[in-house]
């Protein structure tokens, strides 16, 4: 059964891994998830809905520019952010800590993993994540 109460916006770039992301999304349950490659795409979308999540390749230069342009805005300031990243970048981490990320992970690796990765994302908004209202 797919939680609907729950919109993910996906930004990655990378065509395959985007794909892969999405599928396994949709493998754990997630019924309204949006895929995206670019910044300009996501400013768009943003402009005219508000997804309950936000994840997104913080390793690629445009992590850090979407998550900036998300929490300058006062009405996206609450969207969850979580940023996925390959390297232990501690100059990269602390940079998205400072913009408020709520959460950076290791990115999964393998079909397995990342529909672990949304399956404990369905588990943690349906049964502890208590929202804004918003």
């Amino acid at each position: 059964m797919a939680i609907t109460d729950f919109h993910l916006l996906l930004l990655e770039g990378d065509p395959g891994r985007r794909e892969s992301m999405l599928q396994a999304a949709r493998e754990a349950g997630l019924a309204r998830v949006h895929a995206l490659s670019d910044v300009a795409e996501a400013r768009n979308f943003l402009d005219e809905r508000i997804p309950s999540l936000l994840l997104f390749d913080l390793d690629a230069p445009s992590g850090l520019e979407i998550l900036s342009v998300v929490k300058r805005r006062p009405e996206l300031r609450r969207i969850v952010t979580v940023g996925l990243f390959d390297r232990r970048d501690g100059e990269a981490l602390g940079a998205a800590y400072d913009l408020h990320i709520n959460s950076c992970l290791v990115r999964p690796n393998g079909s397995e993993e990342q529909v672990g990765l949304f399956r404990s994302l369905r588990q943690y908004w349906e049964g502890m994540n208590q929202t804004s209202g918003f």
